[in-house]
C-alpha cells in the first residue's frame, strides 16, 4: 500500500473564504467610500478589514485611536470601518489612504 502525500501541501483553493477584492484608496477626512461591491455578487454583510495610513505617516494602523506624531502617548485621531448599502465605508478626521480586504464564502466550486 502506497502513502498518498498530495495533500502534503496547502492550498489556498481549499478555504471556504477566499480573498476577492483588496486595494489602496486615497480617502479624505469625513465618511468615504472605499469600496462598492454591488458588481461582484458578495452577500450584503460581507468579511472585511480595513487598514488606514494618514497622510505623511509611514506606518498602518487598525481601527481605533492612532497618533499622527509617531508618540505612543498622544493619540492624533480615529477611525472606523462599516457597511452601507453595498459599499464599504470610512470615516476619519484626517486624510490618508484606505486599505481594505474584501472575502467571501466560495463553496459552490
Amino acid at each position: 500500500m502506497s502513502v498518498d502525500d498530495s495533500k502534503l501541501a496547502y492550498s489556498s483553493l481549499w478555504e471556504i473564504d477566499q480573498l476577492i477584492s483588496t486595494n489602496d484608496v486615497a480617502v479624505g477626512s469625513g465618511v468615504s467610500t472605499v469600496f462598492s461591491y454591488a458588481s461582484l455578487g458578495v452577500a450584503t454583510n460581507p468579511v472585511y478589514e480595513v487598514y488606514f495610513k494618514p497622510a505623511g505617516d509611514t506606518k498602518w494602523y487598525k481601527e481605533g485611536a492612532f497618533s499622527t506624531n509617531g508618540s505612543y502617548l498622544t493619540t492624533g485621531s480615529t477611525f472606523f470601518s462599516y457597511t452601507n448599502g453595498n459599499s464599504i465605508v470610512i470615516s476619519t478626521s484626517v486624510s490618508g489612504t484606505a486599505r481594505y480586504f474584501l472575502w467571501q464564502d466560495k463553496v459552490d466550486y
